[in-house]
């Protein structure tokens, strides 16, 4: 979806949403203007956009931060907010986990983390990878604090841990989904334009394959 670069994609919008008005009216479903939000991305793009509500134009409210489908998104396209939130839950079901069970074995541990930990951590992950030092320490931090949770494998090391519990690093399952995906794009498994994502190297020597 284009964005509105000019005053003339303004005024269409607005115009849209005029539309819109009038077809919520004629059909007495008018907008709940307290829910109606607008978000500009980029620079330069601040503008105003209104609705009527009871016959009287008001104006949207701009939103910096938004949440949709699950995932937060703020208006520098940026993911540290959605990976503080996200790492907050699976640290509060960790925390009532740890307060649960005074004592966990390797299947126990495997069994509750995948369940209710972990998914906090990957929810929608392809959308929002995080790729700031920062928060890929955070959810790591998450996953070593679990790890000491079993009392047969506490006093070791973090990647010996992980070895004994046959667990990958958070990032480490990050970078395998994408490889997956890639491979399933460039073979066809999935109904998607190669084209539009990747440009293959014009090299003929790879070890195995033409890519």
């Amino acid at each position: 979806m284009e964005g509105c670069k000019s005053e003339a994609d303004i005024r269409t919008l607005q115009d849209d949403l005029s539309t819109l008005d009038q077809r919520s009216e004629k059909w007495l479903l008018q907008f709940n203007i307290k829910k109606c939000k607008v978000m500009h991305f980029g620079k330069n793009t601040e503008s105003h956009y209104y609705l009527t509500n009871n016959g009287i134009k008001k104006e949207i409210e701009v939103s910096k931060m938004e949440k949709d489908l699950g995932v937060w998104v703020n208006n520098e396209l940026k993911w540290s907010d959605q990976c503080g939130k996200a790492a907050g839950k699976a640290m509060s079901v960790l925390g009532v986990t740890k307060r649960s069970f005074k004592r966990l074995d390797i299947k126990s541990f495997k069994i509750l983390f995948n369940i209710y930990v972990r998914p906090h951590l990957e929810y929608c992950i392809q959308a929002w990878c995080p790729y700031y030092e920062k928060d890929i320490n955070c959810f790591e931090k998450i996953q070593r604090r679990a790890t000491k949770l079993i009392s047969d494998v506490t006093h070791l090391a973090y990647h010996v841990r992980l070895q004994k519990l046959n667990l990958f690093t958070l990032e480490q399952r990050r970078v395998r989904g994408d490889l997956t995906e890639t491979y399933k794009i460039f073979r066809g498994f999935d109904n998607v334009d190669c084209s539009k994502f990747f440009t293959p190297a014009p090299v003929g020597i790879t070890r195995g394959n033409s890519l």
